[in-house]
Parts: structure tokens; C-alpha cells; sequence
């Protein structure tokens, strides 16, 4: 009597047709997932885009910029004060979180430091952003919430100043900078060369109504701050979160666009360095890469440099 089961033969070329199905379907289950991120992506940085200029509208047509007047990039990759004090007292003056110190008579004597990501998180503050929006899924960041327990477990999201940074000024939490997935145009005050060569000027290029509508606002996270490729040199690397094939960028005047390149600054500037190399001075050109939190700032409006705050402690 003819057996009824699989030969072994049959067993296997089942087994080889089902392998090579998977070969062929799988490269392309991973590029519509690949795609549908970057979709999502866009969507959410285009969401932020918006919100921006809500948030312009309502502050004398200035994108956000935390941590006061002539505020630096900090170098910690954190504010003083996110939420509040090691005591665990509510941080509502914007000096103290930030750390800026006046005079009797109100002028700034210590200006404050500020991240990148406290400039976005205004965005929370004061235009009903969610935390969740600055996540890219393929970036890895962690969606920020406030802590359970302990100084900060009362706080509501619109009462912090940044994405965390320690609970209650003793228990680390996911740094700032995992906490946000996308890049934001250095806002802050940092030493910049004269074009003319003849001195050295304290300046800074906060986004308002000066800004060239076609100028970079946002992008996916800088690759030169990101754990996962800070020792890679190649000026030309495109953001890590969607492997290394583009990055979505958002523009002053709120259109979105997908680029599998990183010159798209204005004259062809690269978005992810600072300076340039070209002779008038305003930084157009590739530029150099930025090294960690607080690294410089653009030599112009034409010179957009995108930086978000370093990705690990």
C-alpha cells in the first residue's frame, strides 16, 4: 500500500520553495517598512513644522529658542533644571532652569545654556506637541515620559523645560537627546568670525522673519551626534535613521522634503556641519563636522548646521 506522507525528497523541495519565497519577499516587506517610516517620519516633522509657526505667530514671528536672551549651546547636553530642584521643588522660573543670573537692575550678567532639545520642547509647552511626535521609529529614541515616582511624578508636561534629564536631581533618566529623534538649527550664541577677517563677533542666527523661506529648519538627526556613527568622517553621511539612504527636511516656509543628500542648504550648504570652505566667507560648502554638544555654530543665515544634543550619557 502507497504511503500517504511526504517523501523525504518532496519534504525538501518544499522546504527550498518556501526558502526562496522568503528570499524574494522579504527584501521587499523590509523596503515598504523602510518606506513607511520614512512616511511617518515626514508626517511628524511636518506636524513640528507646523507647530513652529504657531508658535512663531504668538512670539513676534521667532521660532523657538530656549534659555533667554544671548543663550549658549550648552555643553552637558543638558539645562541646569529640566523640572525641578534636587529638593524636589517645582523649577517655574526660566532664569534658574537654565542658569542665567541678572543684575539689580535686570541685565544679564551669566547668560543661560540651553539644548537643542529644550528649544523643541517649547513646542510642548506652548503649542500641544506630544512627546511621541518627536520619535522616529527608526531612530531608536525613547518616547519621553515623566518619571513615576519621586520629585517629578506631579508634573504635568507643560510645567518641565526639557526632555528630562535626572529625576528629582539624583536618578538618572534617558538623556535629552534620546528623548528626540530630529535635528533643529543651532539657535544659539556662540563666538562667529567677522566675514570681513577683521574680528571676532558674538552673534546668533535666531529663525525669524530674516530667514530665507527655502533655509533648513529640521531634519532627521545629525549622524555626527549619534552614537551609532560619530566616528565616521565621511562629511557626506546622510542621518543613521533611515540607513544612511536620506533624510526628510523641513523648510522655514513649512514644505517637507525627502533628500538622498546632505548639501541642500542654500547654495548647496551642508545641513549637518558648521562653516564652509568657500571664499565668501558664510560658511557655503561642506563644512566641519561637529564633535559633540555645544560645537560652534553657522558663520551666516546661508549656513544651516542642524544639530541635535548627543544621543547616550
Amino acid at each position: 500500500m502507497k504511503s500517504k506522507g511526504f517523501t523525504l525528497i518532496e519534504l525538501l523541495v518544499v522546504i527550498a520553495i518556501i526558502a526562496l519565497l522568503m528570499g524574494i519577499l522579504m527584501p521587499a516587506l523590509n523596503r515598504a517598512r523602510q518606506l513607511a517610516q520614512r512616511l511617518v517620519c515626514g508626517a511628524q516633522l511636518k506636524g513640528i513644522g507646523t507647530a513652529m509657526v504657531v508658535y512663531a505667530a504668538d512670539n513676534k514671528d521667532g521660532f523657538p529658542r530656549a534659555g533667554g536672551e544671548g543663550s549658549t549651546w550648552s555643553t552637558n547636553g543638558k539645562i541646569r533644571q529640566w523640572a525641578v530642584t534636587p529638593s524636589g521643588i517645582l523649577q517655574e522660573d526660566e532664569d534658574d532652569a537654565f542658569g542665567t543670573r541678572r543684575d539689580a537692575d535686570g541685565h544679564i550678567t551669566t547668560v543661560g545654556q540651553a539644548t537643542v532639545t529644550s528649544s523643541l520642547y517649547l513646542l510642548i509647552k506652548y503649542a500641544s506637541v506630544t512627546p511621541a511626535q518627536f520619535i522616529c521609529k527608526g531612530d531608536g529614541a525613547n518616547v519621553f515620559k515623566l518619571p513615576a515616582v519621586g520629585a517629578g511624578a506631579k508634573l504635568r508636561l507643560e510645567e518641565a523645560w526639557d526632555f528630562g534629564a535626572y529625576h528629582g536631581g539624583t536618578k538618572p533618566m534617558d538623556p535629552p537627546g534620546m528623548c528626540n529623534s530630529y535635528a533643529y538649527n543651532m539657535p544659539y550664541t556662540w563666538p562667529a568670525p567677522d566675514p570681513s577677517g577683521k574680528t571676532i563677533l558674538r552673534t546668533s542666527f535666531v529663525i525669524d522673519d530674516a530667514f530665507n523661506p527655502g533655509s533648513a529648519v529640521a531634519a532627521d538627526r545629525n549622524p555626527h551626534l549619534d552614537n551609532r556613527s560619530m566616528a565616521d568622517e565621511d562629511e557626506h553621511r546622510n542621518s543613521t535613521a533611515h540607513q544612511d539612504k536620506g533624510q526628510n527636511v523641513l523648510y522655514k516656509d513649512n514644505s517637507l522634503e525627502w533628500r538622498a543628500d546632505v548639501t541642500y542648504g542654500i547654495g548647496g550648504d551642508n545641513i549637518y556641519t558648521h562653516g564652509g570652505n568657500e571664499a565668501d566667507g558664510f560658511g557655503v560648502g561642506d563644512g566641519e563636522i561637529p564633535t559633540g554638544n555645544g560645537d560652534s555654530g553657522p558663520n551666516g543665515r546661508p549656513d544651516a548646521y542642524l544639530v541635535s544634543e548627543l544621543n547616550f550619557h
